[in-house]
C-alpha cells in the first residue's frame, strides 16, 4: 500500500508543502496564512486521498500531535460508542485524530489505558469506563484533579472533569407519567451493580416517592451481559417471578436491550403493553420505534454528551480558544405507546396519521 505523505497532499491542492501543513494542522505562522475557504478544500484533499499525520514525527519534533484518547469498556452498551462516534466526528472537525483504548471492569487496565495514550502522543484523555463495582476509590485516588482528562458523567462531589447528565426531570416526568395512568405497582429492572448512574437513579426514584407519597419502586437485579440468550433467560425469569408474581403494572427498565426482551417475555405470558403492564427504557435508542408497541424511553442526548465531554477537554488543551459548553446535559423522557393510554394512542395514531404516515409520532414529556 502506498503511504500518502504531506508533499502528495500540498501537490494535489496546488500549494506549497508548508501551506498545507499550516491547513492540516488548523495552525498559522508569521510567514504562512491559510485562508478557511483554501484550509477547507485542502483538508478535502488530503481526506480523499487517505492522508494521515505522521504522529511519531511531530512527538519528535515537540509540536502537539493533535491526538485526543479515549478509554471505553470492551463490553459497553450501544450507546457508549454513540458517544464515541461524536466524539470522533468533533474531533476530526477542528483536527485531532481518536485513538482509542479499550479495558473491561478493571481500574488498573484503565490506568496502563491511559498511560499507553500518553506514550502515544495523545494531548488529552477522555474516559468512558470508569466506574467498576468496588474500585470507586482506586479511580479518585489516581485520577482526581488531573489535567487534560475529563470523565462522562462524574460523580457527585468528585474532583473530576466531564459533562453531567441531569436525569431527574425525566425521571420524575416518566414517573408523573406513569402516575397519571393510575399504575400503583411500579418495579424498575436495574444491573447488580453499586456504580454511579444506578446510583442517581435510585436517588431520583427516592424523591418523587417522598414528594408523591407513593411506595419507593421494587427491583429486580439482573447481571449485566451483552449475551443474547441471557438476556432472553433473565427477562423471562423476571417477566415470570417479578413482574406477573408481583402483579406489578409498570415497569422501568435499565436499558432498552434489555427492555426489549422483556417486553417480549411479558407478551409471551400472555400480558399486553401497555393495558397490563407499562414499560419504560433507557437511551431512546434507534430500534424503540421499531418494535410492537413502540417502546417509550429515557433520552440522555449521546451525541450531546460526547460534542460536550470534547469541548471540556479542547478548554482545557486550547485555553485561548472558544469552545462554549454548558457542561450539563439534561435527559428527556420520550413517551410511546409502551406506557401511552389507549385514548393518548389513538390520539398519537391520528396525528401520524394527518402528518406523513411514516412515521410514528412520539411525544415528548
Amino acid at each position: 500500500m502506498t503511504i500518502v505523505k504531506l508533499a502528495d497532499v500540498a501537490r494535489a491542492a496546488g500549494v506549497s508543502t508548508a501551506a498545507a501543513s499550516v491547513a492540516l494542522n488548523h495552525s498559522s505562522t508569521k510567514t504562512i496564512r491559510v485562508t478557511a475557504e483554501t484550509a477547507l478544500r485542502i483538508q478535502k484533499i488530503a481526506q480523499s486521498l487517505g492522508y494521515v499525520p505522521n504522529i511519531s514525527a511531530k512527538r519528535l519534533s515537540g509540536k502537539s500531535a493533535r491526538v485526543i484518547g479515549v478509554i471505553m469498556d470492551s463490553h459497553a452498551v450501544p450507546s457508549a460508542f454513540e458517544v464515541l462516534q461524536a466524539i470522533t466526528q468533533g474531533a476530526l472537525a477542528v483536527g485531532y485524530q481518536v485513538m482509542v483504548s479499550e479495558v473491561h471492569n478493571s481500574i488498573k487496565g484503565v490506568s496502563r489505558a491511559y498511560q499507553e495514550l500518553l506514550r502515544y502522543g495523545a494531548d488529552g484523555t477522555i474516559c468512558l469506563a470508569y466506574d467498576y463495582p468496588g474500585q470507586r476509590e482506586d479511580f479518585l485516588n489516581e485520577f482526581s484533579d488531573l489535567k487534560n482528562f475529563v470523565v462522562l458523567n462524574p460523580i457527585a462531589g468528585a474532583r473530576l472533569t466531564g459533562p453531567v447528565i441531569d436525569v431527574r426531570g425525566a425521571l420524575e416526568e416518566a414517573m408523573n407519567h406513569l402516575k397519571a395512568r393510575n399504575c400503583d405497582r411500579i418495579g424498575c429492572i436495574i444491573p447488580d451493580a453499586q456504580v454511579w448512574d444506578i446510583e442517581q437513579r435510585m436517588e431520583c426514584f427516592a424523591a418523587w416517592s417522598e414528594a408523591n407519597d407513593r411506595p419507593f419502586p421494587e427491583c429486580f437485579k439482573v447481571e449485566f451481559s451483552l449475551d443474547r440468550s441471557w438476556i432472553a433467560e433473565a427477562m423471562k425469569r423476571c417477566a415470570e417471578t417479578f413482574v406477573r408474581a408481583g402483579k406489578l403494572n409498570a415497569i422501568l427498565v435499565f436499558n432498552d436491550l434489555y427492555a426489549a426482551y422483556c417486553c417480549n417475555a411479558l407478551q409471551t405470558l400472555g400480558l399486553s403493553i401497555p393495558d397490563d403492564v407499562a414499560v419504560i427504557g433507557w437511551d431512546n435508542s434507534a430500534f424503540c420505534e421499531t418494535l410492537t408497541p413502540p417502546l417509550s424511553s429515557i433520552d440522555c442526548n449521546t451525541r450531546e454528551q460526547g460534542n460536550t465531554a470534547l469541548r471540556l477537554l479542547l478548554q482545557q488543551l486550547n485555553p485561548e480558544g472558544h469552545f462554549p459548553c454548558e457542561g450539563v446535559i439534561r435527559a428527556r423522557f420520550i413517551a410511546r405507546e409502551s406506557s401511552l393510554k389507549k385514548q393518548e394512542k389513538r390520539s398519537a395514531s391520528h396525528e401520524s396519521d394527518q402528518n406523513s404516515g411514516h412515521t410514528p409520532k412520539q411525544k415528548e414529556v
